[in-house]
C-alpha cells in the first residue's frame, strides 16, 4: 500500500506552506534548577528567530482559578516548521509584537504534517 502523499510531495507542500509563516519567534522551557535553599525555576532559551504563523481559534478554553473561578480564556493556535523543538509547557514570544503564550498542546493528530502546530493560551 502506498502513501497517500509521497515523501517527494510532503517535501514540496512544506516548502510552499513554510512561506506563510509570517513570524518569528523565541522558544523557552522552564527548567528546574538546584540551589542552596532548595530548587527554583527559571526559563532556559531553546531557540531564537523561530518562523511561526500565529492564529486564534474559535474553541475557548476554560481554567479554574485559585479562587475557584472560571475564566475563559483565547486559544491560539501556532504553527512552526515541523522540524522546530516546541512541546507542551514551552513558553513562546513573538518577535515584534511581544506576544507570550504558554504552550498547553501540541496537536500530532494530523495525518499529513506539514506544520508542527501547538496550542497555546496568551500570557497576559
Amino acid at each position: 500500500m502506498s502513501p497517500l502523499v509521497s515523501p517527494a510531495q510532503l517535501t514540496a507542500l512544506r516548502g510552499v506552506a513554510y512561506h506563510g509563516l509570517d513570524s518569528t519567534a523565541t522558544v523557552t522551557r522552564q527548567t528546574q534548577v538546584e540551589t542552596a535553599f532548595g530548587s527554583e525555576s527559571s526559563w532556559t532559551t531553546i531557540s531564537t528567530g523561530t518562523p511561526c504563523w500565529v492564529r486564534g481559534v474559535n474553541i475557548p478554553s476554560v481554567v479554574t482559578t485559585g479562587s475557584m473561578r472560571e475564566v475563559v480564556i483565547g486559544a491560539f493556535r501556532i504553527h512552526f516548521e515541523q522540524d522546530a523543538d516546541v512541546r507542551a509547557n514551552d513558553r513562546v514570544t513573538v518577535d515584534g509584537d511581544g506576544s507570550v503564550y504558554d504552550i498547553i498542546d501540541m496537536n500530532r493528530e494530523n495525518t499529513i504534517q506539514i506544520f508542527r502546530t501547538a496550542i497555546g493560551k496568551k500570557v497576559e
